[in-house]
């Protein structure tokens, strides 16, 4: 049985054609090294594999996030993904840590996260739309009004 199955793999960088029709199959518990010559696709195969080559079309890179999703599950293992896609961590993560500056500015749920962003950056870079700019007034009977004018 494998854990991860590479059918048919092609990357092109530009004209250049870095990797050609690829099969792999890697077993549950191998470890795999990639050797090869400079530019023979060692680090191409690696990048695909991790999810960094930009990282397929919309349709490929959801199945990858569900596959990626359901073998860290049935495995039981830590993971840690990187993406510049909001979206895809919102949908993939347990957690959620926002960097800025080489700054942990918030680390919560993909809900804490976009419910109740700590900073208006954070705000911004999850995509929030509920960032209002306000002050809030004394309300009646405990109730709080606020002033978006």
């Amino acid at each position: 049985m494998s854990s991860l199955e590479i059918n048919n793999l092609h990357l092109w960088y530009g004209a250049f054609h870095a990797l050609r029709g690829v099969d792999l199959s890697i077993g549950e518990g191998d470890f795999l090294a990639l050797v090869g010559p400079s530019g023979c696709g060692k680090t191409s195969l690696l990048r695909s594999i991790a999810g960094f080559v930009h990282a397929l079309d919309k349709k490929l890179r959801i199945q990858m996030q569900t596959e990626l999703q359901l073998l860290q599950k049935r495995l039981g293992v830590t993971a840690v993904f990187v993406t510049h896609d909001q979206e895809e961590a919102m949908a993939m993560a347990d957690r959620i840590a926002i960097m800025r500056d080489g700054e942990l500015e918030q680390l919560g749920t993909p809900k804490e996260i976009f419910t109740a962003p700590r900073t208006p950056w954070a705000a911004e870079f999850i995509g929030s739309g509920n960032v209002l700019k306000g002050r809030v007034l004394a309300g009646e009977n405990g109730k709080t009004a606020i002033d978006l004018g």
